[in-house]
């Protein structure tokens, strides 16, 4: 199973790729990518402040994604 580490670099190349190429659309590029880069900083931003907050009140909260991909690992006997 390929690891964690070899995903997020494969996702860092494809999005740099798409940022480039989005790049070199002329005028609406560089435009379009700071409105998506602007936009997908603060939903992360708003995203960990959620998190941060149900985890210091105690509450388990599961993401929609990747919550039963993190619940399969942090079993002791995952077959990892």
């Amino acid at each position: 199973m390929p690891s964690v580490l070899a995903h997020r670099f494969v996702i860092a190349c494809v999005l740099r790729l798409l940022s480039v190429v989005v790049f070199w659309i002329p005028m609406v590029g560089p435009l379009l990518l700071v409105v998506i880069t602007t936009v997908s900083v603060l939903a992360a931003f708003i995203f960990w402040i959620v998190l941060i907050v149900k985890a210091a009140q105690g509450e388990m909260f599961k993401l929609p994604w990747i919550g039963d991909y993190a619940d399969y690992y942090a079993q002791p006997n995952s077959g990892r």
